[in-house]
């Protein structure tokens, strides 16, 4: 069988598991909302009459109408979290 990479299968064992921990503790609600604050970020720029996305994003806010919050821990700024979330050594463009 041809590996794509040249990685043996006991290299994927449990990568969905082993994945998970690379996320911390993002519970669902906190990543839908640092998600549309990402979006929110990014079409920032774009002059506002131009087309926007639509389905997805409203599509995140209505699940977030759903799901509960969290009463464990006070919420986190998204934008952040986003800041905090970066892979070490990574730089937003523009940033310094």
């Amino acid at each position: 069988m041809l590996r794509v990479g040249g990685r043996d299968a006991q290299s994927q064992e449990g990568f969905t598991v082993n994945a998970r921990s690379a996320f911390g503790d993002l519970s669902a609600r906190a990543f839908l909302e640092l998600c549309m604050a990402e979006n929110e970020r990014r079409l920032a720029p774009y002059d506002p009459r131009l087309l926007r996305p639509t389905l997805v994003p409203g599509s995140v806010r209505f699940a977030l109408r759903l799901l509960p919050k969290s009463a464990k821990r006070p919420p986190e700024d998204p934008a952040r979290t986003l800041e905090t979330a970066q892979p070490p050594g990574y730089s937003r463009r523009g940033s310094a």
